[in-house]
């Protein structure tokens, strides 16, 4: 395994654990529902590397995105959005409350 990749997966555990401590966290590997309805999957955590803000790098529709952690874990503008039900901008999906029941 390539040096750079065992620092990327040392830097993502201690993003979790950061994140931990706050109220909300962001899990790589997760995937998550956008108020909207579209489906995420996070990747990992990076830097922006002018203003050191902390991304999300999460992937949607075949193509890499990033986004700010704050805005990330944000909660939706319920007075632009009226109708939307879901609390929070992107939301972890739970695997074993959306699964298909098998026949």
């Amino acid at each position: 395994m390539a040096p750079w990749f065992k620092s990327l997966q040392h830097f993502s555990l201690f993003f979790l654990f950061y994140w931990r401590n706050k109220t909300r966290i962001v899990k790589v590997g997760a995937i998550y529902r956008h108020f909207k309805g579209d489906y995420v999957y996070v990747i990992g955590v990076a830097k922006h590397s002018e203003s050191i803000e902390d991304l999300v790098i999460y992937s949607h529709k075949n193509k890499l995105w990033a986004r700010p952690v704050n805005m990330f874990l944000s909660e939706v503008d319920h007075e632009k959005y009226p109708d939307v039900k879901q609390c929070y901008r992107f939301e972890e999906v739970n695997h074993k409350n959306n699964r298909r029941e098998e026949k």
